[in-house]
């Protein structure tokens, strides 16, 4: 079974009538073509790639927020403070 392989970036050849963009699967006539847009690492196989992105998924998840609550204290003063991603 042959390598497929997934752009991470815009790529374009006109001779070939070829236009990907980052996600999109590359024909092997452009991998035979140009065998260097491998080697930069302008397309990777698609594993790779979808193990790129869950990994930036992962990564942009919210985290958790801390809230100390002081001890003795009455829960109704303590105020969470905003996460990190969110407007103050």
């Amino acid at each position: 079974m042959p390598k497929v392989y997934v752009s991470r970036a815009h790529v374009q050849n006109e001779n070939l009538g070829i236009e990907l963009f980052p996600g999109d699967e590359v024909p092997a006539v452009l991998i035979k073509a140009s065998p260097w847009l491998v080697d930069e690492g302008v397309v990777v196989e698609k594993g790779q790639f979808l193990a790129e992105a869950e990994e930036v998924t992962a990564q942009d998840a919210p985290e958790a927020t801390l809230v100390e609550v002081p001890d003795g204290g009455d829960l109704g003063d303590v105020v969470a403070a905003p996460a990190a991603s969110e407007e103050p």
